[in-house]
């Protein structure tokens, strides 16, 4: 029986190609001659490759999982054999280099001060070995000592023979070492040595340095030796897939996929757009390309697995170790992260200089990390200044949803204190229990959910001044990791105000209002009126209160009013009544603003069936949430009061499949 889909925008139907009409995927592969081996799609670039040589001495910054390897790999095989295995590509007819013997070096995890000079020194034989310099062995028996092994290759292995050097991932021992001053000073030493020996020697013809980072004091872009392609529009799609070659090699890909999913071609492309597309690194802001890595990932569900129904997973970020640099600087530097949810709702300003710039121990701005990692890019070039018409300016913000869904992750791994790169499984456990509470409209979960959250977060982070920012900044992030990132927003304006938080939850939007509870000393007369405010306030709570449905519904929106529990209100009134009366007092005034400044009004207005607000009062003396508010704008859905949480009131598991950590857990890890 033949597929076929009448759904992909045309009015003919198209043939949805069967399982093994489709193009093998290899994922992985990073040698150019083991895609022929293994018969594997090949999406050819290589019409660059002359012109790349023609620049002799050449640095490309790239994100991890672009192809970097591949390229190298290219390069190394169209100088050692020349373009016999390249029939039926672009630069089989371009190609016009001698042969040369070849040196590859990889920098990756080579990362260890004690080591690395032996490293490098074994790293050079075998590169000059596997080139065919097969007495290098004989000449020079084990030598760790770079100055005098360097003087000797010259000498005794190349006597004058020119040779092609290409180095992968040079910053990584950098990179890796940012929040260890010495370790990252020791390996500078090391590479300023290197990189002076190449500069300052005859013996190469052609160089590639590839990486992420630019790093002063290395000797490596010193004068002219080095030129920077790495945002020349000439090559901003050297590696990485264009939107013209994505929708050219994998044509049968995207109809299965769009078939398999019920969507029109169309609306499949949008999809990968969305959560795949993006990286810039074009000077003048017009070349997108998608990462290699995250689309060979996703068409290769198709392959094989037919006939599922392929995930957009975060494919890039699971392999590019970008999670790891970022935590690396943030153990050291503890920057200010809240200005970057503003960044997300409106981008931010960078120049091409400031992308472009070397860093040193002292001066790795947290955004050019942010950039050059992948998190961060070029979305378009603004306007030139009439006084510095040369001088580029872009408007940069997260990539894409795919880096945008782990981004939450990584730093919330750093606040939370985890192990790993990414946050723990409990953070995750308990962050889903709160997206589905508030599906559910049960705050009390919901609620518990958040403190259970922040009461993980180090206290060294809360010695900001800006401390609703961050409140701001942690339950957004508690809510990215489970929900669309991009239907989680910061700080949203309307034309009379600005809300703190709106998370676009299915079709409910749920608008967030938070209020800090500071605790100002207050006289015995004070005390004694906030006192008889909220018993007052809970007395006629529960006069007007409706009999609770025995059923688990009683949160939901559509079901009964919901009142706090006036017994454990009760309680707290009697220990604390003037907190509890400035509680409610404050969560009334933030109803009467939200509704009077038409918070959420103007917000995903299209696909937004219904509107909620939520009121969170935070205590600042426990760094939770002490009382909450549920309302939309003509019905009260409940209030309450809540315990922080601590080993009297551990963390309650209450989600349905019971995933949660357990106080014990808790306390262990």
């Amino acid at each position: 029986m033949s597929e076929t889909n009448s759904q992909l925008g045309s009015e003919l139907q198209l043939v949805v190609p069967k399982p093994e009409q489709l193009p093998h995927i290899v994922k992985s592969l990073s040698k150019f001659t083991d895609f022929a081996a293994n018969h594997a799609l090949f999406v050819d670039k290589t019409a660059l490759l002359q012109k790349l040589v023609d620049q002799k001495f050449v640095f490309l910054s790239r994100p991890r999982r672009f192809g970097k390897s591949l390229l190298i790999s290219m390069l190394k095989e169209l100088f050692e054999h020349g373009t016999k295995n390249f029939e039926g590509l672009d630069i089989h007819d371009l190609w016009c280099e001698k042969t040369y013997p070849v040196l590859t070096l990889s920098f990756l995890d080579k990362n260890n001060p004690d080591t690395f000079e032996a490293d490098l020194c074994t790293a050079l034989r075998d590169a000059f070995y596997e080139a065919g310099f097969h007495e290098v062995y004989d000449f020079i028996p084990e030598c760790n000592n770079f100055k005098v092994l360097s003087g000797r290759l010259v000498r005794q292995v190349l006597k004058g023979q020119q040779v092609v050097l290409l180095i992968d991932e040079w910053d990584d021992p950098l990179s890796s070492n940012l929040n260890q001053r010495d370790n990252f000073e020791k390996i500078t030493v090391l590479l300023r040595h290197f990189y002076t020996w190449i500069r300052e020697s005859n013996a190469f013809w052609f160089v590639l340095v590839t990486g992420i980072g630019r790093y002063q004091n290395t000797s490596f872009f010193t004068g002219e030796f080095i030129t920077d392609i790495s945002m020349e529009p000439y090559f901003a799609a050297l590696v990485g897939y264009t939107q013209e070659e994505l929708e050219r090699y994998f044509a049968p890909y995207i109809v299965r996929c769009a078939w398999l999913k019920h969507i029109s071609q169309e609306e499949m492309l949008e999809q990968i757009k969305l959560y795949y597309d993006g990286f810039c690194f074009d000077r003048d802001g017009l070349v997108k390309v998608y990462s290699p890595w995250s689309i060979n990932c996703f068409f290769s569900q198709v392959e094989l697995y037919p006939d599922c129904i392929p995930s957009f997973d975060s494919f890039w970020m699971d392999n590019a170790n970008a999670p790891s640099a970022i935590r690396t600087y943030l153990k050291l530097h503890q920057p200010n992260l809240t200005f970057l949810e503003k960044v997300k709702s409106t981008g931010i300003k960078l120049s091409e200089s400031f992308i472009k710039a070397t860093n040193t121990f002292d001066d790795m701005p947290f955004l050019r990390l942010m950039i050059n990692t992948g998190y961060l890019t070029i979305k378009e070039k603004l306007p030139p200044n009439q006084d510095k018409p040369n001088f580029r300016n872009y408007r940069c913000n997260f990539t894409n949803i795919e880096v945008e869904e782990l981004y939450a992750e990584v730093i919330l791994s750093y606040l939370t204190g985890s192990k790993g790169a990414l946050v723990d499984e409990s953070v995750k456990d308990y962050a889903a229990m709160l997206v589905s509470a508030l599906r559910s409209h049960d705050m009390p979960t919901a609620v518990n959910a958040i403190n259970t959250m922040l009461s993980v977060i180090h206290y060294e982070l809360w010695q900001g001044k800006d401390r609703e920012a961050l409140y701001r900044l942690l339950i957004a992030f508690f809510l990215q990791i489970e929900a669309n990132p991009r239907l989680i927003r910061q700080e949203v304006p309307n034309n009379v105000g600005r809300s703190d938080i709106e998370a676009l939850l299915g079709n409910d939007l749920f608008v967030f209002e938070l209020k800090l509870l500071h605790n100002k000393p207050r006289t015995k007369k004070q005390e004694q009126a906030a006192a008889n405010e909220a018993s007052d306030v809970v007395a006629n709570a529960a006069a007007n209160a409706e009999p609770a449905p025995t059923e688990p519904a009683q949160n939901s929106a559509q079901g009964a009013t919901n009142t706090p529990d006036t017994k454990s209100t009760n309680t707290l009134i009697e220990n604390n009544p003037v907190s509890l009366a400035r509680q409610i007092s404050l969560s009334a005034k933030a109803l009467e603003q939200m509704i009077g400044r038409r918070y959420g009004s103007g917000s995903f207005s299209r696909i937004v069936e219904k509107c909620y607000g939520v009121v969170l009062i935070i205590s600042e003396s426990d760094r939770q949430v002490c009382y909450w508010r549920h309302f939309t704008t003509n019905q009260d859905l409940g209030s309450g009061a809540a315990e922080p949480i601590n080993l009297n009131n551990p963390p309650r598991v209450v989600a349905a499949d019971n995933v949660g950590p357990t106080a014990d857990d808790l306390l262990r890890g």
